[in-house]
This record gives structure tokens, C-alpha cells and sequence, in this order.
């Protein structure tokens, strides 16, 4: 049994905080939380959970905070005394297990679950910084798919030895209902409104749906920065069957009723957790052909891949995946499928990657 300190960026409706919230949901290890940021939608669920939690409100986060991060992690670490600290923001890992070795903390992890940036700053310098001061304190960075750990590997003078892939998990007991009841005619597309998705296309792929007589309905779960711009967009094409409802925490009931889940995403996309809890939602899967949900739908075997920015491609793979009806056979292979993505199976890799030498 291992003590395992979570660093989050804060309680926010993504990616991370979700996975944490599914290792929390398996009973196994103790885990104490702190977050960098003291506000999200998910704050509520956390602080539910039986476990000890911190959310910093003593100074603004940036990438200029280091001291205050390192102090603030070390502080923690003094008190808590965990065996493994695992920083989930990968941008600020270096400074929160700066703090961590301060406090005498040798188990550190880093989640990677995005692939380096394009611009040259981003891509190099800021990876560099990243992964080289990591590197001299002894963290292991684990990549959340093959696709980010071959992306990172590409990079001159990062070794693919520094960097360990170990897939994302769901908590699939959230996703599976015995003979769901799903709407017809209902398609919803999960996801945060940041640039690194593509909603944009799938916008402009409505509103052929729409010109062709269609009477579907969209539903887009999700908030950020883009929610206004896209809600502008969508009145702009004058769509009239789309409906924005913002973060929700009954995400498994959404998919659940929904035939049909899209992910319109960027080659940014670092996983697609989300698409294994449609999967395991019994939905249809459309999503973009980009190197990561190619990995986890299997280059097409578990959904229909579009490619990318294509909204007429993408339209009609929509359209199709309405009009068709799934088998028993693929059911069954779906939810063999996902039951190798549990919170437990990662978990386990990742105090047993933190336990090596």
C-alpha cells in the first residue's frame, strides 16, 4: 500500500482531474490531492472523497512561480510524508518535484498527456527545460500514449529511454448499463473548448446534416475559453439543432442515451480517454483520423475515423453511423476492449514504474 501525493493543476471538468477521481473510485493506495488552483467544476466531487486535499490560494500560478510552487510542494510533502509524488501537470513538473526532493521525496512521476508543442519555444527550449531538470532529479515521465512517447522521442537530444507509456484509464463500472435506452437520433461530443479540439469542424459538418434534411440533434458537453466563440459560430451557420450544456457531472447518463459519440479534435489530442467511455457506453464512434485516436479506436476497428478539418468527410461518417445498427458481436468486443483500461491496471504500472531503481 503506497502514499501517493497528487499535484493537479486544479479541480477543473478535464482530463486529469477525471483520471484522478478514477483512481480515487478504486479503493486501492492512499492518495492526498493538492492543487495548484483552488477553483474548478469538479471541486465538489473531490472534496467528497475521503481523503486529505489542499487547494493553494496564497499566490497566482505561472510558470514564473517556481519557488512558491517547489516551497508549497515541499511544505506538503514535509507533512504528508508520501511515498510516490506524481505531478499531473507536466508544464510545472520540474519546480513541484524540485520540492518534492527538498523534502526527501525520491518516487516521482510525470504525466504526459499532450505531445510538445509546434512553435520552436515550446517544442525545444521549453522541453528541454522540462525533462533536463526532471531528468538530474530523478522523475520518470510516463506518456499516456505510444503516439506521445514517439513524439517526444523524435526530439534531438531526448532519449525514448526517458519516457515510459502506460495508457489512460475510466472507470468503466460508471459507463456500463445493462440494455441502455439511447434517444434516437441524439449525437454528443464530450470535450473541453480549447484549441487543442476541433469543434469548429464539426460545426460546419452540421451544418451539412442539417441542409441534407437530417433531424438530429448535437449535444456539446463541455466549457472554456472557446465556448462563446463557438456558440457565435453555430449562430453564424444558422444551426438550428445544437444544443451547448456546458460542464456536467452526469456525463455517463449523456453517452449512455446517445447512439452516436463524435470527437472532433487536433493533432494535439494526446489520448482520447473519453472515447473508451463511449465505447464502453455502447455508442457508435466517429472521430478525427489524428495519431491518438487512431491508437486507442485502433486505426478504425472500434470506430470510423475522418480526416482531419474535413467537415464534409466528417458529416458523412456521421450520418452513416446514424443510419447503421451495431451488432451483438461488437458490443461484446467493445466492452471486452475497454475492461484493459481500468483505474487499477494503471494504477499498478504506475507505483510499480515508481518503485524501479
Amino acid at each position: 500500500m503506497a502514499r501517493i501525493l497528487h499535484v493537479l493543476p486544479g479541480p477543473r471538468a478535464e482530463g486529469t482531474p477525471r483520471l484522478v477521481l478514477d483512481w480515487l473510485s478504486a479503493g486501492v493506495h492512499e492518495h492526498d490531492l493538492l492543487f495548484l488552483n483552488p477553483e474548478g467544476e469538479l471541486k465538489s466531487e473531490f472534496l467528497a472523497k475521503n481523503v486529505w486535499q489542499r487547494y493553494n490560494d496564497k499566490f497566482a500560478v505561472s510558470f514564473f512561480a517556481a519557488r512558491q510552487i517547489a516551497r508549497l510542494t515541499e511544505e506538503v510533502c514535509l507533512e504528508r510524508k508520501p511515498d510516490i509524488v506524481i505531478s499531473w501537470p507536466m508544464g510545472f513538473s520540474q519546480w513541484i518535484h524540485w520540492g518534492a526532493r527538498r523534502a526527501g521525496i525520491k518516487k516521482l512521476i510525470v504525466h504526459s498527456g499532450n505531445p510538445p508543442g509546434t512553435a520552436f519555444v515550446g517544442r525545444y527550449i521549453y522541453t528541454y527545460l522540462s525533462f533536463w531538470i526532471g531528468y538530474f532529479l530523478g522523475s520518470k515521465v510516463i506518456c499516456c500514449s505510444d503516439y506521445i512517447k514517439n513524439e517526444f522521442g523524435r526530439i534531438p537530444f531526448l532519449s525514448k529511454k526517458m519516457f515510459i507509456r502506460v495508457y489512460n484509464c475510466i472507470n468503466v463500472k460508471r459507463f456500463v448499463v445493462k440494455d441502455p435506452v439511447k434517444k434516437p437520433g441524439q449525437v454528443v461530443m464530450v470535450a473541453t473548448m480549447e484549441t487543442h479540439k476541433d469543434h469548429e469542424t464539426l460545426l460546419k459538418a452540421w451544418r451539412i446534416i442539417e441542409d441534407r434534411g437530417h433531424p438530429y440533434k448535437l449535444v456539446l458537453a463541455g466549457s472554456g475559453t472557446l465556448e462563446e466563440k463557438l456558440k457565435d459560430t453555430a449562430s453564424e451557420l444558422k444551426l438550428s439543432n445544437v444544443h451547448f450544456i456546458g460542464s456536467r457531472e452526469n456525463i455517463p447518463v449523456l453517452m449512455n442515451e446517445s447512439p452516436v459519440f463524435v470527437l472532433s479534435t487536433t493533432i494535439q489530442e494526446g489520448f482520447g480517454t473519453v472515447l473508451l467511455e463511449a465505447l464502453a457506453s455502447q455508442c457508435t464512434v466517429v472521430a478525427t483520423d489524428v495519431p491518438a485516436c487512431r491508437e486507442v479506436l485502433q486505426s478504425g476497428k472500434f470506430g470510423t475515423l475522418t480526416p482531419p478539418a474535413n467537415e464534409q468527410a466528417l458529416a458523412d461518417a456521421i450520418i452513416a453511423a446514424m443510419q447503421r445498427q451495431q451488432t451483438t458481436k461488437e458490443d461484446s468486443e467493445k466492452a471486452a476492449y475497454v475492461l484493459q483500461f481500468t483505474p487499477e491496471i494503471m494504477m499498478q504500472a504506475y507505483v510499480d514504474i515508481a518503485n524501479r531503481s
